[in-house]
């Protein structure tokens, strides 16, 4: 631990040393960077802590006490003007991916005309404004924790889409909005079998609407779409449910099966938010709802966040919430099993609901050092309660991966980390 902390350390200071702005190479093209190294301790070696649970293949805890591959990640952009309205980006994002590689990704590849001053219109992959800090969640730097909390900020997880948005910006007074309407749809893959695994969402349709005033901003989201996952395990247990319905004619089999298969069905998620920062003081907060119609669980998520800057330093403190709000535990089936060969209908069922994020909060306390105006050191700790349902086993999970010592009883986490944010 502390070897791996030197490190980060030693990595902080290289970065102080220089102060990097963007480069200019020419002919209207910019180059951005930005990148992050991390490091995370965790106090339990039953379960993996992930900051996004869906896409990402290796966490800390179970699989190592302490990881650099949480949090670290790196990314360049290149801005071209290359006509007094027209605008093409590209981003390619560096981080673990759903094979624990850092091969770069395409993040955003598209382009954008200035229709008029106040209104853009980008066409091509970006990603979609889900939250109030979408266009930062991979720029650390822009957040003052360490990571956005993942009890809201891996609650709709499409990171980005192909389509189009529109950027209005009207102004009415002394207040300042952006109505962002958009459209799309996308393909991601997930942790699992090869690359057969994956999310895919079609049909794609949103809104984000924020207004400003001095130094209050509130926000307002909406996304629905039509999703389908393909995951070896969940089509395995679908399978059997089919099984059982059209073999022993459990009428809870086949209603199951047709409610949780994952294939083209309605999801969304609604959200609401604001922060207020006058230089000194922080205080913001987010309140999501996602709603599905397949066997990803619905679910309300918060966090509220404070923070006082000083000089240099700004501690700060977030509490978060993550509650799943659908039925843990089936009973409506009658196929009893057939030993060694066949789960029962309400096994296979409650295994499936199961396989969702559990009720977990999180209490955090964190400082940031801002080294220079592109750098950023940040130490946070994070106490991660889990809570079974009603003293169901495995329902104590939360949003850890874990065994089934883990996963059968409420449990208190203590997460210690430690990175390093930059831009240029």
């Amino acid at each position: 631990m502390i070897k791996k902390l030197l490190v980060v350390l030693m990595v902080a200071y290289w970065f102080a040393t220089p102060q990097v702005r963007a480069i200019e190479l020419g002919d209207n093209v910019t180059l951005r960077g930005f990148g992050t190294v991390g490091l995370v301790h965790s106090d339990t070696r039953d379960a993996d802590f992930l900051p996004n649970y869906i896409f990402t293949a290796k966490g800390v805890g179970q699989t190592e006490s302490t990881a650099y591959v949480t949090d670290t990640k790196a990314g360049l952009q290149l801005d071209w003007k290359a006509m007094p309205r027209l605008t093409l980006t590209g981003q390619v994002l560096s981080k673990q991916a759903w094979d624990n590689t850092y091969k770069p990704e395409l993040e955003w590849a598209y382009a954008k005309f200035a229709i008029t001053p106040s209104l853009d219109l980008r066409m091509g992959r970006i990603r979609p404004a889900i939250y109030m800090l979408s266009d930062y969640l991979d720029v650390n730097y822009a957040n003052t924790w360490v990571r956005p909390p993942p009890e809201f900020y891996a609650v709709a997880p499409i990171t980005r889409m192909e389509g189009a948005d529109l950027l209005w910006r009207p102004s009415f007074g002394n207040v300042s909005m952006l109505v962002q309407p958009y459209f799309g749809q996308t393909k991601l893959d997930l942790p699992g079998s090869g690359n057969n695994d994956y999310l895919k969402g079609r049909r794609i349709e949103g809104l984000n609407l924020s207004a400003s005033k001095g130094d209050f901003t509130m926000r307002l989201g909406y996304i629905q779409g039509m999703l389908t996952v393909r995951a070896a395990n969940l089509d395995s247990g679908i399978a059997g449910l089919n099984f059982i319905c059209s073999t022993f004619h459990d009428a809870g089999a086949c209603q199951e099966a047709d409610a949780l298969a994952p294939y083209d069905r309605d999801a969304s998620f609604s959200s609401i938010g604001g922060t207020y920062d006058n230089g000194d003081y922080i205080v913001s907060g987010e309140l999501g709802k996602r709603s599905t119609k397949m066997f990803v669980s619905d679910a309300t998520s918060w966090y509220v966040t404070a923070g006082k800057r000083i000089e240099q330093w700004t501690p700060y403190i977030t509490y978060a919430s993550f509650k799943n709000d659908s039925a843990v535990q089936f009973t409506g089936g009658t196929f009893a099993g057939i030993p060694n060969q066949l789960p029962s209908t309400n096994g296979i069922v409650t295994q499936i609901m199961r396989n969702n994020p559990m009720d977990e909060h999180t209490v955090t306390l964190g400082v940031r050092y801002d080294v220079m105006k592109n750098v950023a050191i940040k130490a946070q700790w994070d106490h991660v309660a889990t809570k079974t349902k009603q003293g169901t086993t495995g329902t104590g999970k939360g949003m850890f991966v874990g065994s089934d010592t883990f996963n059968n009883n409420s449990n208190n986490v203590d997460l210690v980390s430690v990175s390093v944010d930059f831009v240029f």
